[in-house]
């Protein structure tokens, strides 16, 4: 995962605090936001804290009025926000992260740009601290993002993401990353989608490994039924024949998403990537009861079309 580059600039509302200022007599309104003119044109850091913190006593008093300097300062205030949640997120301050997007949501709870960075926000904890406690709450608010990018109510930034195709396909990548242990299926089911979209996603190995790991599963519990509904017959009948079909489809679809986790794991350096090697192989053997053709066939892998693991 790329790290994180919040570059902050806050646009106007570092210089146009003095211009409005002069223009405001001595009231309530205009002492305050002279006050904050002053904090946000040191620059220091400090001082911006302080004048976000003034920001949002000033609108909690003047927030219903439609003064230019009402404006100005709700402007200051999300920018200003935009920039400390990244940063806490950059930090690997999580909870800290949470509480203040949480608290940017309560005022819009439609603000793309902040469900996005939340839902990722839980996802890189567990990245980097394996810390999983945000899960749910990632999850949700992936789920939340992909509705509103669905509605065209767009971010004005989709960093750390590149584009809007990015960062569609991490909000799915994310939800997979989360559900493996619940909900096997479902995990594959959006790690598949999150390799549809154009990003670098598709150049990873995991999400076709977690397809593997759920058609594994699948697998064994469907040898196991074929063993105890048919492990006695002495000839094949109809369901036996419908349910040896199932099982040799899926070992195709094994085949398939074995050799591409391989493949690009191969390209990643992964340590994974002999082992499922090794069971793509012992896969194209027994389908095939040969290994002829096998090179050709993995050398082409990446080239044929992934199944969606929902339909099987």
């Amino acid at each position: 995962m790329q790290k994180i580059l919040f570059t902050f600039v806050f646009l106007a509302s570092v210089t146009f605090f003095g211009v409005s200022a002069s223009a405001q007599r001595v009231e309530t309104e205009g002492e305050m936001f002279q006050k904050i003119s002053k904090l946000t044109n040191t620059k220091k850091a400090d001082d911006q804290e302080k004048a976000y913190k003034l920001s949002k006593t000033f609108l909690q008093k003047f927030g219903n009025s439609t003064s230019n300097e009402v404006k100005k300062i709700k402007e200051f205030v999300a920018n200003y926000e935009r920039f400390k949640l990244g940063n806490l997120i950059e930090a690997d301050k999580t909870a800290e992260a949470f509480a203040l997007g949480k608290e940017m949501l309560a005022g819009n709870p439609e603000y793309a740009e902040v469900t996005m960075l939340l839902a990722f926000a839980g996802y890189n904890a567990s990245i980097k601290k394996q810390d999983k406690s945000f899960g749910k709450d990632s999850t949700d608010y992936a789920k939340t993002t992909l509705k509103l990018l669905g509605e065209n109510k767009l971010p004005k930034d989709f960093a750390p993401f590149a584009n809007q195709n990015e960062a569609t396909a991490y909000m799915y990548y994310i939800q997979g990353s989360f559900l493996i242990d619940s909900n096997p299926q479902e995990s594959a089911n959006n790690f598949y989608k999150s390799l549809s979209f154009d990003s670098k996603i598709k150049e990873i190995s995991y999400p076709y490994y977690i397809i593997a790991y759920n058609y594994n599963l699948i697998f064994d519990k469907l040898s196991k039924d074929f063993e105890a509904k048919h492990g006695k017959k002495t000839t094949e009948d109809e369901a036996m024949k419908a349910d040896n079909a199932k099982l040799e489809k899926l070992l195709n679809l094994l085949l398939d998403s074995y050799g591409k986790a391989a493949k690009l794991g191969e390209i990643e350096k992964n340590a994974n990537a002999a082992g499922w090697k090794q069971r793509f192989s012992q896969i194209y053997a027994f389908i095939k009861q040969s290994e002829t053709g096998m090179n050709e066939y993995y050398d082409k892998i990446l080239s044929q079309p992934l199944a969606d693991p929902s339909t099987f």
